[in-house]
């Protein structure tokens, strides 16, 4: 089951909306995207990965990840990630594992070119305004 920004709610005052909610039936997957724009060789893209996931990797967001799947919390692994690619359409390497280990690597490129089309987009609009 794959849940796109699902409101992971606890207590009263928390939510969390990551954009992809998944158990793959071994493990519930917290991922969210992020385009970064590239900054040369010093960017440290564990750094990028880290600041991403801090939000998610908590037990009340994991708890709330398998509510909002059906399951019981903790019947399996729960991991988060961050799906990091650059605003050019390069992946971060941790990026490219975790689509290894997802089974979607085939689907990179349809990725890519989605990415790249709304940058462009993006960049056009900023373009008209300034």
């Amino acid at each position: 089951m794959i849940l796109t920004e699902p409101r992971l709610k606890w207590d009263n005052m928390s939510l969390k909306i990551p954009d992809l909610v998944i158990n793959t039936g071994e493990a519930v997957e917290i991922i969210d995207v992020q385009i970064l724009a590239d900054q040369g060789c010093e960017r440290n893209e564990d750094d990028d990965q880290l600041r991403k996931t801090e939000k998610y990797n908590t037990a009340e967001c994991k708890s709330a990840a398998f509510a909002a799947l059906g399951i019981q919390a903790n019947s399996l692994p729960c991991n988060v990630n961050a799906f990091t690619i650059s605003w050019r359409g390069n992946l971060a390497p941790h990026s490219y594992k975790l689509a290894k280990r997802l089974g979607f690597k085939t689907k990179l490129k349809y990725i890519v070119s989605d990415t790249l089309v709304d940058t462009w987009g993006m960049f056009v609009v900023w373009n008209k305004t300034s």
